[in-house]
């Protein structure tokens, strides 16, 4: 059995992978980098569609609040791999970075590889060792437990004092998502959170919405609540055939399928379609200036024009005039404009899912180091802990900060 000796070796080449290799690497370490899939850099080559949204304007609070009670786990990797870092990683090694909606980060270039290459370049000029097509089976421990190295699943060990973890989760399957990684932190005692689908399409039951699938709305609040829980997203959405999908659906499927899958009978989830319409007030003007005018003509006005005549359609009303509505129907339909109820059918593929929820319970690691509690020189980063945020550029930003505090812990553990 060939032995090949490093000091850090890090699982999985994605952005988590790729911080905490190139921080190994900057303080000297010997590094091995290992990827199951033919190509390095993870999905970072698919996100954002092919650009690359790798963060946002937020500070590093309201950063973390995203991500829910859990946020403030990340303080101590977002101080040395946040935002303001990657951002001058990035310029010095000549990819210049843009905002280009006011909040969403991406490589000037609008091309995602440059991002990985900008790992990648000075990594081979540090000699670290890239393996493809490499499955990792176990990591390899001393009789007092530490950490020595990792198993292949051709049988093949490879010796370091220090082992990352950057694994990825179980989403996006065709570029890569396993749930190996999850595997093999289980295999050394740690705690699953059972794995989700997050960032992910919201199935739905409501017929009538389907044939609306291929039509956008840039301005809904998708909200949910189910007991004590409660969530809220606003922004962008897109009907499919079989449900929603956008940036708000995307963002709000996180928390959303975890709490339906434990309450189904008591999830009640609502859709405005549009908040910057005062919809009682300016269905009143419908009533007092155009009331011979159809209402779905007059709703065309503020929604697409499919939008609008199906909403008419499910109330029965398609050839009502706007004259013709009631008080009590014009409150009946404020309420379905302002709070659509909305049914969830089923999980989201995870083969569907941008991220996973779920994962290595976060309590599990050492916030100051990303090192496990359990077993020493084991290091975690990116989406195998169980931390997940909305869509916009908040994960990959989170799994470049772990990674890089995972990368310099292991290398400074090995001076010490």
């Amino acid at each position: 059995m060939i032995k090949n000796d490093y000091d850090v070796i890090v699982c999985g080449s994605g952005p988590a992978g790729l911080s905490a290799a190139f921080a190994a690497a900057e303080l000297g370490a010997r590094v091995a980098l290992l990827e199951k899939q033919r190509e390095l850099g993870g999905k970072i080559p698919y996100s954002g569609n092919g650009r690359c949204n790798f963060s946002n304007v937020l500070d590093d609070v309201p950063f973390m609040n995203s991500f829910g009670r859990a946020g403030r786990f990340m303080t101590d990797a977002l101080r040395c791999g946040g935002r303001d870092w990657f951002c001058e990683h990035l310029r010095s090694h000549d990819v210049p970075v843009t905002v280009t909606d006011g909040f969403h980060y991406f490589p000037e270039s609008g091309k995602a590889w440059d991002v990985v290459d900008s790992f990648l370049l000075p990594l081979q000029r540090a000699g670290a060792d890239f393996r493809t097509d490499t499955v990792v089976s176990a990591v390899c421990r001393t009789p007092d437990g530490a950490a020595c190295g990792v198993r292949l699943a051709s049988g093949e060990e490879l010796y370091a004092k220090c082992v990352i973890l950057a694994c990825g989760g179980t989403a996006m399957s065709a570029v890569g998502g396993t749930a190996q990684g999850l595997r093999i932190a289980q295999q050394l005692g740690h705690r699953i959170i059972d794995p989700l689908p997050a960032m992910a399409p919201l199935y739905l039951e409501e017929e009538w919405l389907r044939e609306l699938s291929g039509v956008s709305l840039k301005n809904v609040q998708l909200q949910f609540v189910s007991g004590r829980n409660h969530g809220k997203t606003n922004g962008e959405m897109l009907f499919t055939y079989d449900g929603i999908s956008g940036p708000a659906a995307l963002s709000l499927s996180n928390e959303a399928y975890r709490i339906w899958l434990e309450h189904p009978d008591r999830f009640d989830l609502k859709l405005n379609f549009d908040t910057r319409v005062d919809w009682q007030r300016q269905i009143d003007t419908f009533r007092k200036q155009d009331g011979n005018k159809f209402l779905r003509s007059s709703l065309s006005s503020f929604l697409p024009k499919s939008l609008a005549h199906a909403v008419c359609k499910q109330l029965g009303w398609e050839e009502r005039k706007n004259q013709t509505l009631k008080d009590t129907e014009r409150d009946t339909l404020v309420r379905l404009l302002t709070a659509c109820p909305l049914t969830i059918s089923q999980l989201c593929p995870m083969e569907r899912a941008m991220a996973m929820s779920g994962g290595v319970t976060w309590k599990e690691i050492r916030p100051e180091t990303m090192e496990s509690r359990l077993v020493p020189g084991v290091y975690f980063a990116g989406e195998i802990m169980d931390l997940t945020g909305p869509c916009g550029g908040y994960n990959i930003q989170f799994a470049v900060a772990s990674g890089r505090l995972a990368g310099l812990s292991a290398a400074n553990s090995l001076r010490s």
